[in-house]
């Protein structure tokens, strides 16, 4: 019964060519009837469906195009496989989700899952089309991101919106009815986000444009026979749950999002707005007051206009002296970065015209040489205190642009550089003291920095065997001082016993826990949500600034060990939860499974544990866990959950999760959710580019300030108790969820639930209709 039930439903396609007056070949769809001869007639080949009288021909037509999210590989012999980011044509439709498709210029029809693809609308297809192939997901999404406007904001239901449009962003009635595609996809952004702010959600808008006409398709080839219909069962598209390597379209940075809205801003209403007069007798304040309210026109001209022209004259002499202090401020700021007043030509640096400034003095992009040369200036290091950011910017990202031995080196010659020809010996002798000495000392507090703040011995121990005998002899002979002080502390942090991440307070006996029993209901949510902040803590202290930058080039290997184990928590954790909530055979016990995973995501909020809370949340409300309905009807804290989800949502670039973490104190012990500073890494290196023999500084100060975002909660230990048996439950609950089942059992113990649950509220109802 299933089987020819199955047959009946899914139709075999076959193509037929028909010469035209232009003498192209147009295609034909031939639906066969589920006849027993029709179906013998339809395998037999191209010929015997044309000859049969019983099959009628029809011109084949598209019913909208279709976007390839995943890849997808058929075993069966008339499927058609397909790669992410491709633009399909649909032909025909099946209740059953297969759908029958073939390449726009290509002569091949054959059956594609339905989940593996999502419809377009005819101007999003041809937007699509006329970029890069493998851009077009990530355009898709970021349109439905543009145009998810919620239609609940009052400004965004001005009547009066909608003439305020210009005519490019308009969509009449008649072309919505009638479904017509814009004329260029260049508006297909502007006529899709007037929907959104029209109230119009993305689905309504797909189904109104999706009622245009099917368009008809002419080839010069002939085709194929059809395929028929395929017989495995549909297949699930793979899993998206993992932040650490899946590659999302990447917002915008917080502080372009600010540089964004303040443009905006500029051109509001609101700055086209009449300025107040400014009137400074207080007087004709009140009299003109008086006189407006008689209506004394005469007067009041008499009065307000010397006393006006007044005002906006000392007002424009104001803004005149602001502006002109301003650019004097910015011009002296600038002559004071070229240091270029009160100093002879031997003195100015040999390699400042490599360098490219912005207007406050700081480096926008260089060439090695001068970078090194302004790391060693007193631009630097203006005073003990007064440490510019460039010396950390440089020591931090150094590696993406040159080796450690080649910076080592450049360094020594920085340190033994030879003074300029031609200098007699008063200029010899203010050289020397005014930039041969200051630059040695600068070389060493150089060093000293690599050294106390940027892992010199951890990362280059190579480059920490050859200082001392530099410094003993050459620096110590030249800079007694300054030299020994670098060899005590070099000696001071060889000795020194390695800081080790804190496992928590280590009680003085073992504390008491009841057996668990490998029953997760039996363990306290708060103790469970403590450990896991002990165990994510252990494992985010030891990621390194050179693995976040490494992680730039590659996501996986050993050169970011530790941040991969961290990130790869993230997966671990979430497998755990739906695990242990599908793995529930009773429904009320499953709803309490549920709840108490909630009230663990709430504990290590309150800990400042972002990253467990957003596994667990996300876990949470994902699919599998959602569709159980009647499972949910009797769980009590989803109010709590919905209040952590707004944490966690991906709008803005994450910006209510980056605006938590900006209230984080500085002495709190935070664990942070990384994923979008990961994903910030990678767009700065799409935005910036290095150029021939030139670095983008500006790139690295980007990198350094992302890379301090995610390492600031380093060195802060979190002050709970380490409990040894809870610790042990946690480590091999995530290890078995490396070893769990893939997504696709997720999905097939999801909807066996589903139907059971279904089941038992048919027999429950039955009974009560009886009378139990």
């Amino acid at each position: 019964m299933t089987i020819s039930k199955s047959i009946s439903v899914r139709q075999t396609l076959n193509l037929q060519i028909q010469p035209s007056a232009f003498n192209d070949s147009a295609i034909s769809l031939i639906s066969l009837d589920s006849s027993p001869s029709n179906s013998s007639a339809s395998h037999s080949g191209g010929q015997s469906s044309t000859e049969s009288p019983s099959v009628s021909a029809s011109p084949v037509t598209v019913i909208c195009s279709v976007l390839c999210l995943h890849d997808f590989t058929s075993d069966e012999e008339h499927g058609l496989s397909f790669r992410r980011n491709e633009i399909l044509e649909v032909v025909q439709k099946e209740d059953t989700g297969w759908w029958a498709a073939m390449r726009r210029k290509g002569t091949i029809v054959g059956w594609i899952p339905e989940a593996f693809v999502t419809p377009l609308t005819p101007a999003m297809a041809e937007h699509l089309r006329e970029i890069r192939e493998e851009l077009r997901v990530y355009e898709y999404q970021a349109e439905q991101l543009y145009n998810a406007v919620p239609p609940s904001k009052p400004s965004l239901q001005d009547p009066d919106l909608h003439r305020s449009l210009p005519p490019s962003y308009k969509l009449t009635r008649t072309s919505e009815s009638s479904g017509q595609r814009p004329s260029s996809p260049k508006h297909l952004s502007r006529t899709r986000s007037r929907d959104a702010l029209s109230g119009r959600s993305q689905g309504e808008v797909d189904r109104l444009l999706l009622k245009a006409p099917p368009r008809a398709y002419s080839r010069s080839k002939k085709l194929p026979p059809p395929p028929p219909s395929p017989t495995t069962p549909m297949p699930h598209p793979p899993a998206q749950s993992a932040p650490l390597y899946y590659n999302k379209p990447v917002p915008p940075l917080p502080q372009e999002l600010f540089e964004i809205r303040t443009r905006s801003a500029s051109l509001s209403s609101r700055s086209l707005r009449r300025r107040p007069l400014m009137v400074d007798d207080n007087t004709a304040l009140s009299r003109l007051s008086t006189l407006i309210e008689t209506k004394n026109t005469r007067e009041i001209d008499m009065l307000a206009n010397p006393d006006v022209t007044g005002s906006f004259q000392a007002l424009a002499k104001r803004s005149q002296a602001a502006r002109q202090r301003r650019q004097n401020e910015g011009r002296q700021r600038l002559l004071a970065s070229f240091q270029i007043s009160e100093k002879a030509w031997y003195i100015l640096p040999a390699h400042a015209d490599e360098l490219e400034l912005d207007a406050l003095g700081k480096v926008q992009s260089g060439s090695l040489l001068g970078l090194v040369e302004r790391l060693t200036s007193d631009i630097v290091f203006a005073g003990p205190d007064q440490l510019d950011p460039f010396a950390h910017i440089f020591l931090m990202t150094f590696r993406t642009f040159t080796t450690s031995e080649e910076l080592f080196d450049l360094l020594l010659d920085r340190f033994s550089m030879t003074r300029p020809d031609n200098l007699n010996e008063i200029e010899v002798a203010d050289w020397k003291r005014r930039s041969l000495v200051p630059t040695q000392r600068h070389v060493l507090d150089v060093f000293t920095l690599w050294l106390e703040n940027h892992r010199l011995l951890e990362d280059d121990p190579h480059i920490a065997q050859r200082l001392p005998d530099f410094i003993r002899h050459v620096a110590t002979p030249r800079l007694p001082t300054e030299g020994q002080t670098l060899l005590q502390n070099i000696e001071r942090l060889t000795f020194a016993d390695p800081i080790r991440p804190s496992m928590g307070i280590m009680p003085k006996k073992p504390l008491k826990t009841k057996d668990h029993k490998n029953d997760i209901l039996r363990i306290e949510p708060s103790v469970l949500a403590d450990q896991l902040t002990l165990y994510e803590y252990h494992l985010y202290d030891k990621i390194t600034p050179r693995e976040c930058l490494a992680y730039i080039r590659k996501q996986s290997g050993p050169d970011v060990e530790n941040l991969a184990a961290f990130c790869s928590t993230y997966d671990k954790l979430g497998t755990w939860v739906k695990s242990s909530i599908l793995n529930t055979q009773t429904l009320t016990k499953r709803a309490q499974v549920i709840d108490y995973w909630i009230k663990v995501a709430e504990r290590c909020c309150a800990n400042s544990n972002y990253a467990s809370m957003s596994s667990i949340i996300s876990a949470v409300s994902s699919v599998v866990i959602t569709r159980l309905t009647f499972t949910w009807t009797h769980t009590g804290r989803k109010a709590q959950l919905d209040a952590l989800l707004k944490h966690n949502e991906p709008s803005g670039g994450f910006a209510g999760y980056r605006s938590l973490l900006r209230h984080v104190e500085d002495v709190t012990t935070c664990v942070p959710f990384i994923t979008m500073y990961l994903s910030d890494l990678i767009r700065i290196r799409e935005q910036y580019r290095d150029e021939e023999k030139t670095i983008s500084f500006i790139q690295r100060q980007r990198w350094h300030d992302t890379i301090n975002s995610i390492l600031k909660f380093q060195h802060r230990p979190p002050q709970h108790i380490y409990d040894e048996y809870i610790n042990t439950f946690i480590r091999d609950r995530l290890q078995e969820a490396v070893l769990s089942p893939d997504d696709t059992w997720f999905w097939d113990r999801s909807q066996e639930i589903v139907r059971v649950e279904y089941a038992n509220a048919d027999v429950r109802k039955g009974l009560e209709q009886v009378g139990f």
